[in-house]
């Protein structure tokens, strides 16, 4: 099964760490991304750029709408994320638990399972894709 780890850091609280230690959690991100790819359990993934450089896009009666920044108003902010291919969710949790970024508060990976060929289907009927 295949699973994404959306990866979550407080922005400012990142910003805020002395170089040492970013550069120290860096080397450890990059070991831990190494390691995934070694056992042949990472299946793709990245960094994303702060959230000051990202752009939104809504529809409001009819209209599209852009706005600067994140969807949300939140302390964690996405910056990462890595697809995963794993026996059980409970192996993909194992992994999460080991991203280097956790030790620090305001951190988080959320895990969801990828849909399927199949559970597209399912969901989306025969065709096997979203509407839209």
């Amino acid at each position: 099964m295949q699973y994404v780890l959306l990866f979550r850091l407080d922005e400012k609280r990142w910003a805020d760490l002395p170089p040492a230690d970013t550069a120290r959690l860096w080397a450890e991100c990059d070991a831990f991304a190494q390691d995934m790819a070694r056992t042949n359990v990472g299946r793709c993934g990245g960094a994303l750029q702060p959230t000051t450089t990202a752009t939104t896009v809504r529809e409001r009666a009819g209209q599209t709408v852009f706005s600067d920044g994140p969807f949300a108003e939140t302390k964690e902010a996405l910056a990462g994320y890595q697809i995963v291919e794993c026996p059980t969710v409970n192996d993909a949790i194992a992994l999460a638990k080991r991203f280097p970024p956790l030790q620090l508060e305001g951190t988080s990976v959320e895990i969801r399972p990828l849909m399927t060929e199949a559970d597209e289907k399912k969901r989306w009927g025969e065709e096997g894709r979203s509407p839209g």
